[in-house]
């Protein structure tokens, strides 16, 4: 965008024809209106995934309580089963 700047004053410095300032103007304000567009569109994407991911981070929050109790169940029985083959 600062080039584009640079550029239009640097061709109103050596006085280049309205018509083609007002031509290069245009497309200068067309490059920065879609570069705008797409700034905010990866914004507004950006923002949906800040959302599934706290979703996701609730969620495994709720559970987690429930995922370490199963774990532990499991190796505690795993680890009961190993005990009980090493003596046999």
């Amino acid at each position: 965008m600062a080039t584009g700047i640079a550029l239009l004053v640097s061709l109103a410095q050596i006085n280049v024809p309205a018509e083609t300032m007002c031509e290069i103007f245009g497309r200068f304000d067309r490059q920065t209106e879609l570069y705008r567009q797409r700034t905010q569109l990866q914004v507004e994407q950006h923002h949906k995934l800040d959302q599934v991911e706290r979703r996701f981070d609730e969620q495994l929050r709720e559970f987690e309580p429930q995922l370490e109790a199963a774990l532990t169940r499991r190796l505690s029985g795993s680890a009961h089963q190993y005990a009980a083959t090493r003596l046999a």
